[in-house]
């Protein structure tokens, strides 16, 4: 791969590839480089830009699946932790309803489970038939 400027004096100047065959456009602030990978359904050596940080810069398609990616992780994680409240709520109701059932009373069970006593009673007036 080769590349040129158009210098000040009205000629063009040779531009310098680095260690990774890269070429650097001052006027962009990019590099561009040699990218394998699939674009148009077809896998293949492509020129692309890269950051300076030498980061990939994404076409608007890999953005759109980067964005949608991230989106269905967070939509995901935020489903596993309802998912662990609700079992960690129906855990300590389960074992409200035992420690009632063995006779304890409700300021042991508030005590032994960290929760306030309207808590407790709130349960226990739920399972009340």
């Amino acid at each position: 791969m080769q590349g040129w400027r158009l210098a000040n004096e009205g000629g063009y100047q040779d531009l310098a590839k680095d260690e990774r065959g890269w070429l650097w456009c001052q006027e962009l602030g990019l590099w561009l480089g040699a990218w394998q990978g699939e674009l148009v359904r077809e896998t293949a050596p492509w020129l692309r830009f890269y950051g300076a940080d030498g980061s990939l810069v994404l076409l608007a398609t890999e953005r759109e699946q980067q964005e949608r990616r991230q989106k269905e992780r967070a939509e995901q994680r935020a489903e596993q932790e309802r998912r662990q409240k609700e079992q960690e709520c129906q855990a300590r109701l389960d074992s409200v309803s035992r420690l009632l059932t063995l006779g304890l009373s409700v300021a042991e069970v508030a005590t032994a489970l960290n929760l306030s006593l309207a808590v407790v009673e709130q349960i226990q007036d739920s399972q009340t038939p």
